[in-house]
């Protein structure tokens, strides 16, 4: 568990997926373009009852995300997260979707939370009062908070395709094992174009 984490970091921060572009001097790069994030459909006994979310994009790679949400309940500690997304090639839909991926942690997942260069840490170190354990029940918000959606491509690896809508559930598990939270993100992927740094 503790190696996989230390790959994921590192991973963030040193790759950068590049293809050969056609011309001396530049590449291409596939890029997350984050579409939506709401809480997860259909799941009852969340602690977090409501959550509105707003992405923009400020330049190629980074988004602005303004969020508000309300937890029912506390938590003292999270037992797992469970991290699941499937690819689509065409509008969502049974028909159109890949057999979903999905990676489970159990280890550590508060620390988890806070950890460097993973995609969810510049939202959850921007929210207001700070969401880490323990967590309280009540209201938090973010607003204004910037990230690279380029980390987030280390999760999804090879299993990230061009020209294909991504749908990513990430859910918290509380001391109890009951669902704490879920946030849904559905995303595309785009191809640009970018200048090799000489």
């Amino acid at each position: 568990m503790h190696q996989y984490l230390l790959r994921l970091v590192l991973i963030a921060i040193t790759v950068s997926h590049r293809a050969n572009g056609k011309r001396p001097g530049h590449y291409t790069e596939l890029v997350i373009r984050p579409l939506s994030a709401e809480r997860c459909p259909g799941l009852q006994d969340l602690a977090l009852t409501w959550a509105n979310a707003s992405l923009r994009m400020a330049g190629r790679t980074h988004v602005v995300m303004d969020i508000d949400a309300v937890f029912s309940r506390p938590a003292s500690q999270l037992k797992r997260l469970c991290v699941w997304k499937k690819a689509c090639s065409e509008a969502v839909s049974s028909n159109t979707c890949s057999h979903p991926m999905e990676w489970n942690f159990s280890s550590n997942v508060c620390r988890m939370l806070t950890l460097p260069h993973m995609p969810w840490t510049p939202i959850l170190q921007s929210m207001q009062p700070s969401l880490k354990c323990p967590i309280e029940s009540g209201n938090y918000s973010g607003h204004n908070i910037a990230f690279d959606t380029s980390i987030a491509k280390v999760f999804g690896g090879e299993s990230i395709r061009e020209g294909y809508v991504h749908v990513v559930k990430g859910t918290l598990f509380d001391q109890d094992n009951r669902p704490f939270a879920c946030l849904q993100v559905t995303a595309d992927i785009i191809r640009i174009k970018k200048k090799a740094d000489n």
